[in-house]
């Protein structure tokens, strides 16, 4: 259990970022919302669109 004022290990991210964030060695608040950053300010929105066909 983390005690208050605990950080995490820090979790190396690209510099263009992780298109897959299942990918990331550590999957945490921290680490999407430092990915999505640098992915956003790269230009580098992710997108899925699924189709059904019915």
């Amino acid at each position: 259990m983390a005690h208050v004022g605990s950080t995490l290990p820090e979790c190396s991210i690209p510099e263009d970022g992780v298109p897959d964030m299942t990918r990331l060695s550590q999957l945490n608040e921290d680490t999407v919302n430092r990915n999505l950053k640098v992915r956003y300010g790269k230009d580098r929105i992710y997108v899925s669109f699924l189709f059904l066909i019915l």
